[in-house]
């Protein structure tokens, strides 16, 4: 769940990115950017492992971390 929520919240994330570059906000396209260059790395730590495996220690520091990004993302939105 916290990996499909991810991927969603990057592809918003990538939406906004050709969004600030269309305009020309610069701001705004390295502001996405930052947020997109922390969030892929998480999200490749995920995808390694097979879903009946246990998942490695990494993949589920990952896991807790991506949570905590996507509430305090929720948080800020509202």
């Amino acid at each position: 769940l916290v990996r499909a929520s991810a991927v969603r919240v990057l592809r918003d994330l990538e939406s906004d990115a050709r969004n600030a570059e269309a305009s020309g906000d610069a701001a705004g396209l390295l502001a996405v950017g930052e947020s997109i260059a922390w969030l892929k790395p998480k999200l490749e730590l995920m995808q390694e492992t097979g879903v009946t495996a246990t998942p490695p220690r990494i993949v589920i520091e990952a896991a807790d971390c991506l949570l905590g990004w996507l509430i305090s993302r929720r948080m800020e939105s509202a």
